[in-house]
């Protein structure tokens, strides 16, 4: 899953990008988006950059020296371990990554008791992980899926145990259930597979109180209830020919 967000300065913006073409504004803040995803730092080719902006290969290079001209970026070509690939920090989100983590070492360290070493400029082996060179980013949605917006959050689905089968009680008439189906479907309410458990689970509760499931299942669909209720005691009726207690009160006092 994705980070959260970043402050967006609204002032500095405006400030920083009013000499540049509408073309490079809209490169620059979908480039924001990507670093901020990357701690601040990308390397990359123009190709990857031609497939992430959607534009000619031939355009990349201009736009990105145009970030840099405007010093709204750092870019640096042919960088480091990567030959032929260019290097695009953002300080400000660069500079604040670092903070981050110098402050959760910290604490680290505050509670292992052991003498913190602020972190600056160059940084010892065991942190090139977190801030050393980076590999090249691919920025091609179809080869890094992990870009594509449309499957954000994937990975942590799969993550989750899988729900069981959903499987009809016996108790439940298929016709009596396929009904109560179509009326939420009707309704523009569809039944989950988790939903349609826990309705099922209500309705096992209600046959073991003596009730009939497949009546309340019907009493739903016929209302266009969404969920199923236990039916309320009947009070106040009695049998055909016998006497209210009412009327029988009045006999006794001979009214």
């Amino acid at each position: 899953m994705g980070k959260a967000g970043f402050f967006f300065f609204t002032g500095d913006w405006l400030k920083d990008t009013r000499t540049a073409s509408l073309e490079v504004r809209g490169a620059w803040i979908d480039l924001l988006c990507l670093l901020f995803e990357n701690n601040g730092e990308i390397t990359c080719s123009y190709t990857d950059l031609a497939h992430f902006w959607g534009t000619l290969s031939a355009k990349c290079p201009s736009i990105v020296h145009e970030l840099s001209r405007l010093n709204l970026a750092s870019v640096q070509e042919n960088s480091g371990e990567f030959p032929g690939n260019i290097r695009i920090t953002s300080r400000r989100m660069r500079r604040e990554f670092f903070d981050k983590e110098n402050d959760r070492l910290r604490k680290r360290d505050k509670s292992k008791k052991k003498r913190f070493r602020r972190i600056s400029g160059k940084f010892p082996e065991n942190f090139r992980k977190i801030s050393g060179d980076f590999p090249p980013v691919n920025l091609n949605p179809s080869l890094n899926p992990s870009l594509n917006l449309n499957q954000r959050g994937d990975k942590d689905k799969d993550k989750r145990p899988p729900a069981a089968a959903f499987e009809l009680p016996p108790f439940l008439e298929k016709k009596v259930w396929d009904g109560f189906v179509k009326m939420r479907e009707t309704e523009g309410h569809p039944l989950t597979e988790e939903a349609a458990q826990l309705i099922c689970e209500k309705l096992a509760q209600f046959e073991k109180a003596g009730h009939n499931a497949n009546e309340i299942l019907n009493n739903s669909t016929r209302n266009g209830w969404r969920d199923v209720y236990e039916p309320r005691p009947q009070i106040g009726i009695q049998a055909e020919g016998e006497l209210s207690e009412r009327t029988k009160r009045i006999l006794r006092r001979g009214l």
